[in-house]
């Protein structure tokens, strides 16, 4: 953390991060608390494409009549 007044915490490090990570993830946790009194929680990051792709679809979606959204068919 770089010389922030609020310690920011990833939470993908937690999530998806080894032990070691994990306990890092922890400890910052633990010094934000009684140091600061609060922390800013990273929680993830999207692709700039997979944003890009669901303004799309989403555009595309509300561009049909009312009468056709109900039939549409999504993919996960």
């Amino acid at each position: 953390m770089a010389n922030r007044a609020i310690p920011l915490v990833d939470l993908s490090s937690f999530v998806n991060g080894n032990d070691q990570q994990r306990a890092e993830f922890v400890s910052q946790l633990g010094d934000a608390f009684p140091k600061i009194g609060l922390w800013e929680l990273l929680i993830m990051v999207f692709q700039k494409s997979l944003i890009d792709s669901f303004y799309t679809n989403a555009k595309s979606f509300f561009a049909h009549s009312l009468e056709v959204k109900p039939n549409m068919k999504f993919q996960d």
